[in-house]
């Protein structure tokens, strides 16, 4: 596919994807490790690296959408119908011992674990791990910008250095977006991962997922630093979250679910106070990089937020403490 600079027909002043020689530089300067860059030069100058074309994401869209239906109607054709409650049986331990299912895999609860939940946990995992990788990175690509002296670029980068050509720093932040970026790609697996257990969908899941590419390409195609404080606190939160479904999938009764849905609506809530010092300078200055992202940002997270919302009232409507009988 053709370069993004090519394809779009509203391009920033000062947009560039990368420098990715710069950027893997500057990256793994602290660990003294030098490596090439992944993709030839020659893609970078064509217009960005791997997937940064916005058709990426389209096709993506197109594959997912039929490929859910498929698999939706294919694993509900295939699912075996419930299971009729066992035969009353002695109480010996024998008996039980012969009721069981020997060499069955099973979770920590002593429910059979299928090979579609082995692969559910380990998908979770292996994206909470990736998640606190993430985390890390941005973490200290954003502390070098503050120690530097330039924590403002965080909140507000002016149009000449939003691309990061040439200033280390910022273009180490932004290597650590598009690692953010192709993350998203890879978290379009959940839906399947679900599906594969026979899992309902809902609304906010497939929006969430499709929408989250567009959110994300954009703060690197218009120069938005602030979308590094946006994926920190989003990585983090991502490892509490997949770490949470991946113990669950294996049977482990953890306490905090609904404090994770309170964080994720947290986080909505917080993006709109932490894009109030670039509106207010880039009002009185007009001198801030990335706008246009940050108006799909403001749409996409007032989305999610009303969505997320209507699934907090829904999943814990009716949820009372034990002890007290008050929301907890």
């Amino acid at each position: 596919m053709g370069g993004a600079a090519a394809f779009l027909p509203l391009q920033p002043a000062a947009f560039s994807w990368p420098s990715l020689s710069t950027s893997w530089a500057h990256a793994l300067a602290p660990l003294r490790v030098s490596l090439a860059p992944p993709w030839p030069p020659a893609t970078e100058g064509a217009g960005g690296p791997p997937l940064s074309d916005v058709r990426w994401i389209l096709a993506a869209w197109a594959v997912y959408l039929p490929a859910l239906a498929v698999t939706y109607v294919v694993v509900g054709a295939l699912s075996p119908p419930p299971p009729r409650p066992p035969p009353a049986v002695e109480s010996s331990p024998r008996a039980r011992a012969r009721a069981g299912n020997a060499g069955t895999r099973t979770d920590a609860r002593g429910k059979a674990l299928t090979t579609a939940d082995a692969v559910a946990a380990g998908h979770n995992f292996a994206l909470a791990a990736a998640s606190a990788v993430l985390l890390a990175g941005v973490v200290t690509a954003g502390a070098r910008l503050v120690a530097a002296g330039r924590g403002a670029d965080l909140f507000c980068t002016p149009p000449a250095r939003a691309g990061g050509v040439g200033d280390g720093r910022l273009a180490t932040l932004r290597y650590w977006l598009y690692l953010f970026y192709l993350s998203k790609f890879w978290e379009l697996g959940d839906t399947f991962v679900l599906l594969a257990r026979r899992k309902p969908l809902t609304l906010l899941h497939v929006w969430h997922h499709m929408s989250v590419m567009g959110e994300t390409w954009a703060w690197l195609q218009f120069g938005m630093t602030l979308g590094a404080v946006g994926m920190a606190v989003n990585a983090g939160v991502h490892v509490l979250m997949y770490s949470y479904f991946g113990a669950s999938i294996l049977g482990r009764r953890l306490p905090f679910r609904r404090l994770i849905t309170r964080t994720q609506i947290t986080q909505f809530v917080a993006s709109f106070l932490l894009a109030a010092p670039m509106v207010v300078t880039h009002v009185r200055s007009r001198s801030c990089a990335g706008m246009p992202a940050l108006a799909v940002s403001a749409f996409c997270n007032a989305s999610y937020l009303a969505l997320f919302l209507r699934f907090y009232r829904k999943a814990y409507r009716g949820e009372r403490t034990a002890t007290s009988g008050k929301w907890d």
